[in-house]
């Protein structure tokens, strides 16, 4: 269990996560406003945040606080929750070493799903840090979300992360649809149209992320029944 931060001005929604949250077990302080939320973060040791990014009408409320966060000696990892439109934020929290986004509304079971993932990869990166490289891409299992692509660096949320490591990993071979949706933090069980925008959505996701990097990038390619990773 650990101890959890919200930062969220709506209090319903803020009272809905901390009740989730408490359900599992956990330590929950919240926060409404960003003045509250700078005093407590400094003052408090918590093992992750959840952090809105529009507050009190300020836009740049959630930012400021993600770069306040980052520049203590052991800062927490932050997930962001949020119904701004991801691709206005996403590419600014990346660079900031935001975890992952939750976009609203949030159920309830993947709130609860996506903060114990969190707590779990935080507690392997403290115990293990291991070096990988294949072909051109390297990666350290303490840094999770962070990738290297020939010499240049790549942030991507969880969920495409952990699929370009499956990709990577079973290099020239294709990995069907049905094994890339365990991945999702809310494992799908069946091949639906939903399931395989999804999909695609990451997929979109991770191949931006490494096209910032190098426009040249075609090593995902899509394939029938599934996606492979050829270098």
């Amino acid at each position: 269990m650990g101890s959890i931060a919200i930062v969220e001005d709506d209090l319903d929604a803020s009272e809905q996560f901390r009740k989730a949250l408490l359900r599992d077990g956990h330590t929950v302080t919240t926060f409404a406003t960003r003045s509250k939320a700078e005093q407590g973060l400094a003052k408090g040791s918590f093992d992750a945040v959840l952090l809105d990014l529009m507050m009190n009408g300020d836009a740049s409320a959630g930012i400021g606080l993600i770069a306040m966060l980052g520049r203590s000696k052991q800062p927490p990892p932050v997930l962001v929750i949020s119904s701004l439109d991801p691709s206005i934020y996403r590419p600014n929290c990346l660079e900031l070493g935001v975890w992952d986004f939750l976009p609203k509304p949030i159920e309830e079971r993947t709130l609860q799903i996506k903060v114990q993932r969190l707590l779990d990869e935080k507690q392997l990166a403290a115990t293990t840090s291991e070096h990988h490289t294949v072909g051109s891409l390297s990666w350290e299992t303490g840094m999770v979300g962070k990738l290297t692509w020939r010499g240049k660096q790549v942030g991507l949320p969880r969920i495409s992360y952990r699929i370009v490591l499956k990709l990577v990993r079973n290099a020239g071979k294709i990995q069907p649809h049905q094994e890339l949706y365990k991945l999702f933090d809310t494992p799908l069980r069946s091949d639906t149209p939903q399931a395989r925008q999804n999909l695609r959505a990451h997929i979109k996701t991770l191949r931006d992320a490494f096209r910032d990097a190098d426009p040249g990038f075609t090593c995902v390619q899509t394939v029938e029944g599934g996606y492979c990773w050829i270098e």
